[in-house]
C-alpha cells in the first residue's frame, strides 16, 4: 500500500464543488487527499514528507474532459492533455492513426487494458450506431441492428466501459454520419440505458432542430448532448439554451475553442466545410491555422470553422443551462490547450476579486465535479479530503498549467513530464 506523503504548501485552493477558495495546504497520503487546511507560516520538517511549494499559485481539481478523440492513440492523448491539466479524458471511439478504432486496438477488451497505467486516468466511451450508418469508418464499424442494441449496451456495461458515446445521429442536419433511422434508434437506445443508469453522450448533427428533437425523443429519460455551442453554430442558440434549462434529465456541454474538427477524411462534416473553404490544419505548437488543400493527401486531424462558433462557445460556457466544458481534442493537445487558454481569458474579464472568484467557481466547476457527476465518477473532480488526489497547479501568473498530480503521483512538474504513469481506467461500476 502506498502511504507516501506529499504536502502542497501555500496554494490558493479552489474547489468548485464546495465553493472553497482559500490559501491552504493540501496533504496527500498515497493516492488520496488526506487534509486541506489553512496555510501555516512555519512548518516542522519531516523525513517522510515531501513538500511542494506552491507560493500562492492556483490549485484546482484535475480537469475531466468529456470529449477526447485519440487520433494519435490513447497513450499520446493522455500525455498531451496533461499539459492542459486534464487528469481524466473521456476517450471516444474514433479513428486512430488513420485506422478504425477496433482495427487499431483489436478489441474493446484491449482498449480497457491499455487504458490502465497511462499518464492520466482514462474514462472510456464507445459509440453504438444505427445499422444503416454511412460516411464514417469507425461509426460504421460500431453499428448494430436495432434488435441487438440491448445486447451491445449490456456488453459495454460488463466490460466496464464508462459511458456510451459519442453517439452521432443526424437528427437536425449534417453530421459525421448518414442515417435514416436516427429517431427510432435513439429511442431504443435510451430505453435500454435508462434502466442501467448508463450515461449516453449524443451528437445531434448541425442546427437547432437536432437538439430540440433529442429533447423530444428523450421524453424524460437521461441523455447528455455534446458541444451545444458548436452544434447550434449559425442557429438559434438562445432558444436551445432556454429549452435545455427546462429539462433536468438532459445535461449538455460546450467546447471552448474557435474551431471544430475530426479525424476521418470521409466525414460529411469535413467535406461540408472543405467545400466552403473553411477546413484547416492547426499547428500543435504555434496553434496557427493553415487551409486544407487536398483531402486525399492532407493527413488528420482536420479542423473546420463554423459560423459564430467561438461566440456560441463563450455564451455556453457562461450559461447556467450548460453543465460542462470540454475540449473535443483530436489527439495532439491543440484544443485542450485552447480550452484552458480561453477559460483563463474569460477569467481575466472579471475586474473585482468577488466577481473573479464567482466566475472561477462556475467555469472550473464545469471542468471538474460536474463532468464527474455526469459520468458517475466517484471521488473525482473535487479537492476534498477522501477524494483522489488529481490536482492541477497553475504557474504564479495563472497563465498556464505548471504541475499536475494523478492519483497522488506527480505526472507533470514545472511543465515537464516526470515519467510517472499513475493513471487508471475509470470503469463503469456494476
Amino acid at each position: 500500500m502506498n502511504n507516501k506523503k506529499i504536502l502542497i504548501r501555500q496554494a490558493f485552493v479552489v474547489d468548485p464543488s464546495s465553493e472553497y477558495a482559500q490559501l491552504s495546504d493540501i496533504l496527500i497520503v498515497g493516492d488520496t487527499i488526506d487534509a486541506i487546511v489553512p496555510s501555516k507560516p512555519q512548518l516542522e520538517k519531516s523525513n517522510d514528507l515531501e513538500i511542494i511549494e506552491a507560493q500562492g499559485a492556483l490549485a484546482t481539481p484535475g480537469f475531466i474532459d468529456l470529449q477526447a478523440n485519440p487520433g494519435l492513440g490513447i497513450e499520446q492523448m493522455t500525455k498531451e492533455m496533461l499539459l492542459a491539466g486534464v487528469t481524466t479524458p473521456l476517450i471516444m471511439s474514433c479513428n486512430v492513426l488513420g485506422e478504425t478504432y477496433l482495427t487499431y486496438y483489436g478489441s474493446l477488451e484491449n482498449v480497457v487494458k491499455i487504458s490502465n497505467g497511462q499518464y492520466s486516468n482514462v474514462a472510456t466511451a464507445v459509440s453504438i450506431e444505427p445499422p444503416d450508418t454511412q460516411s464514417h469508418e469507425t461509426y460504421m464499424e460500431l453499428s448494430v441492428p436495432i434488435e441487438c442494441v440491448k445486447a451491445r449496451v449490456e456488453e459495454l456495461y460488463r466490460l466496464g466501459i464508462t459511458a456510451i458515446g459519442e453517439v452521432v445521429l443526424p437528427l437536425g442536419g449534417t453530421a459525421h454520419i448518414l442515417s435514416n433511422m436516427s429517431e427510432l434508434f435513439l429511442d431504443k437506445l435510451l430505453d435500454v440505458t435508462e434502466s442501467l443508469n448508463y450515461p449516453v453522450l449524443l451528437h445531434t448533427g448541425l442546427g437547432t432542430n437536432g437538439v430540440l428533437e433529442a429533447i423530444r425523443i428523450a421524453n424524460g429519460r437521461h441523455l447528455h448532448i455534446c458541444h451545444v455551442g458548436s452544434t447550434v453554430a449559425g442557429g438559434d442558440l438562445m432558444r436551445v439554451l432556454h429549452e435545455l434549462n427546462q429539462v433536468p434529465n438532459i445535461s449538455c456541454d460546450t467546447h471552448l475553442a474557435p474551431m471544430a474538427g475530426g479525424n476521418s477524411r470521409k466525414s460529411d462534416l469535413l467535406h461540408h466545410y472543405f467545400k466552403l473553404g473553411e477546413a484547416y490544419h492547426i499547428d500543435p505548437i504555434t496553434l496557427e491555422a493553415t487551409l486544407l488543400t487536398n483531402l486525399d493527401t492532407d493527413a488528420p486531424p482536420y479542423y473546420y470553422n463554423k459560423e459564430n462558433l467561438l461566440e456560441n462557445n463563450l455564451i455556453c460556457a457562461l450559461s447556467d443551462a450548460v453543465d460542462a466544458i470540454e475540449s473535443d481534442d483530436l489527439g495532439e493537445g491543440v484544443r485542450s490547450k485552447l480550452m484552458v487558454k480561453n477559460m483563463l481569458s474569460l477569467l481575466s474579464t472579471a475586474h473585482t476579486k468577488s466577481s473573479k472568484q464567482k466566475l472561477m467557481l462556475k467555469l472550473l466547476g464545469k471542468m471538474t465535479y460536474r463532468p464527474a457527476d455526469i459520468l458517475h465518477l466517484d471521488r473525482r473532480g473535487r479537492l476534498v479530503p477522501g477524494c483522489f488526489a488529481d490536482i492541477v497547479i497553475f504557474n504564479k501568473e495563472m497563465s498556464e498549467v505548471d504541475t499536475v498530480f494523478v492519483n497522488g503521483e506527480i505526472a507533470l512538474q514545472h511543465k515537464r513530464f516526470t515519467g510517472k504513469k499513475a493513471g487508471r481506467h475509470l470503469a463503469r461500476k456494476i
